[in-house]
């Protein structure tokens, strides 16, 4: 492992032992000034002490020698005495004031006994006696008394201070001598160091190119990988549009032949053509959507819907599975089903046609049961609870815990079942993806139990459409692909609209500035103007059609919500009839 270390210096080898050298006089030179500094020091400091201790100790001996000649003077007093003890007490005064100065200057003298007791009252002597007082004599006695007791602290505080002074002088000194001796290993050093610098020189130039490589290398990679991200996505748009846009003509024309009457009830080889393509519709959303998920890029559109009428439709999609199985399907509404819950409805449509799926799949007797309910937390707030079950073969413990990884198959327990093995963990995803929590059971040869919670808004309770006045209420259906847009407009007529059709999207532009129309289903994905740009236009222009309903059609899973907050609904292909005639009675009810 290699750690980049940065040096003040480009010189390589030669550069390295004189950065060395110089670092080693430049201590040398610092230490020795720093050495001569602290001897002057310590000498100026001892010079300092001996004069204030001189200048003391003559003070102490002037103003003893004053109160002995006072004693004298009042011990044999004469008739001119007043005059020389009045000098006298001068003389000392004037000495004592300079002792009790100086000696008032020195460390810890106001907490030191004799000095705070002696000097006061060696100032105030002789106090109200005078020359001629006969309490003077007592008085000059106790004074000198006074200047002894103070010669003696000041003596024995002198001494301390003095020895304070040579043990900070033999410190000087033992630390003078250690510091040379560090000063000569350090000139033994220098040449390892030197050495030491030319390695560190070597290493951190080839670290700087190694780190020089990597970084370059993470560029390229980081480019490499948008680049593959960009053509993945381009990709997964091309496959989409590609893929599900003609099978939209095929779902489309199936529900023309169903209405048309020109099919039986129940033709089983109409019946396994219309569960062949709802299974492959499921299966290219599966793994669309698990690309998106793996891209992060999978998105939430939340929107306004009715839960039980989204429950009905998912179970229609598996009617003709479930006959052919010979299998019952019931499901039992909670209540305050017709409120309508504000969430993604494509993303539970999807968790639940999933689950249902699963369960029709590994189920060959009995049924499938599937439950739904809102369940209110607080005012505007609630959950909404899926519950599907099933008679069918059930998971054994070992797999239970493994059912929601991607493309991991029960098969080899169950062969009949087919598959991707995408559809649970795509549940799973899209469960974390609404902030949802999804719990599952199973016991083998019983069957299975699959709950998914998922947080929701409410609103107030939606009114079941009616049907669409008499007139026939124009529709535009805008699709580049002429085969899709003869479809859809077939599909459109038989729900009881008049169809207009558009190929482009400035025929489309055109139609919407002629007249106005009851509702636009508007492909996304033209060549020549997208459809987004033709909403927005409409929206922002002052045609008859500025109010219209606009229903988005498109293949792609992903759209942004700029694009998306111009249109009305929205419906992927491939789309249902079941599904148009919900978006166009909404826009019948709005108009």
């Amino acid at each position: 492992m290699h750690f980049p270390i940065r040096l003040p210096f480009r010189g390589g080898p030669f550069g390295a032992a004189l950065l060395a050298g110089a670092l080693a006089l430049g201590l040398s030179v610092s230490m020795s000034r720093y050495l001569n500094r602290d001897l002057l020091d310590e000498f100026s400091d001892a010079s300092q002490l001996l004069q204030r201790q001189q200048a003391v100790a003559a003070d102490h001996e002037a103003a003893a020698v004053a109160l002995i000649d006072l004693a004298r003077l009042l011990a044999s007093p004469r008739a001119d005495a007043d005059q020389e003890v009045a000098r006298q007490l001068a003389v000392f005064h004037g000495h004592a004031e300079r002792l009790a100065a100086q000696l008032g200057q020195r460390a810890g003298a106001a907490s030191t006994p004799v000095y705070a007791d002696t000097l006061p009252a060696l100032q105030a002597f002789p106090g109200a006696a005078g020359p001629s007082d006969p309490a003077l004599l007592p008085r000059t006695l106790e004074a000198a008394d006074r200047l002894a007791r103070l010669g003696r602290a000041v003596r024995s505080q002198d001494e301390a201070e003095r020895l304070a002074q040579q043990a900070a002088m033999i410190h000087l000194r033992t630390r003078t001598v250690v510091l040379s001796h560090l000063m000569c290993l350090m000139f033994s050093l220098t040449a390892a160091v030197a050495t030491f610098g030319v390695l560190l020189a070597r290493r951190e130039a080839r670290t700087r190119r190694e780190a020089d490589d990597a970084r370059r290398a993470a560029v390229a990679s980081g480019e490499q990988a948008q680049a593959a991200s960009r053509d993945k996505s381009k990709f997964l748009g091309m496959l989409t549009h590609e893929l599900l846009t003609p099978l939209q003509s095929i779902i489309s024309s199936m529900d023309i032949i169903e209405s048309k009457g020109r099919v039986e009830a129940g033709e089983p080889l109409f019946l396994r053509l219309r569960e062949g393509t709802r299974a492959l519709r499921a299966r290219l959303s599966d793994l669309v959507d698990f690309a998106k998920m793996s891209a992060g890029r999978l998105a939430v559109n939340p929107r306004k819907f009715r839960l039980d009428r989204l429950v009905e439709e998912v179970i229609a999609d598996h009617e003709e599975s479930v006959v052919r199985k010979d299998l019952d399907i019931h499901w039992t509404p909670g209540p305050d089903l017709r409120q309508a819950v504000v969430t993604d409805p494509r993303r539970v449509r999807q968790i639940l046609d999933n689950l249902v799926s699963n369960a029709v799949k590994y189920t060959e007797r009995g049924g499938v049961t599937v439950h739904a309910a809102v369940e209110a937390a607080e005012a505007g707030s609630g959950r909404l609870c899926l519950e599907v079950r099933d008679t069918g073969v059930g998971i054994a413990p070992e797999a239970l815990s493994h059912i929601f990884d991607p493309f991991y198959r029960v098969a080899a327990a169950t062969p009949m079942a087919e598959g991707s093995g995408l559809g649970l963990a795509v549940v799973r995803s899209l469960v974390e993806l609404l902030h949802g929590q999804l719990h599952a059971e199973s016991t083998p040869g019983a069957g299975s139990r699959f709950v998914v919670w998922l947080p929701i808004a409410t609103a107030a309770p939606l009114e079941i459409a009616s049907p669409p006045p008499l007139g026939l209420p124009p529709v535009l259906v805008v699709d580049d692909a002429h085969d899709v847009r003869a479809a859809l407009a077939d599909v459109v007529r038989g729900l009881g609209y008049a169809p207009s059709e558009a190929g482009s999207g400035f025929e489309a532009l055109r139609a919407l500035a002629e007249r106005r129309f009851a509702a636009v289903l508007l492909d996304l994905d033209l060549p020549d103007l997208p459809g987004g740009e033709v909403a927005r236009r409409v929206r922002q222009g002052d045609g008859p059609n500025r109010a219209t309903h606009l229903v988005m059609l498109s293949a792609s899973h992903a759209v942004d919500a700029d694009v998306e907050r111009w249109f009305d609904a929205r419906a992927d292909k491939p789309v249902a009839a079941a599904q148009l005639q919900v978006a166009l009675q909404a826009a019948v009810l709005a108009s």
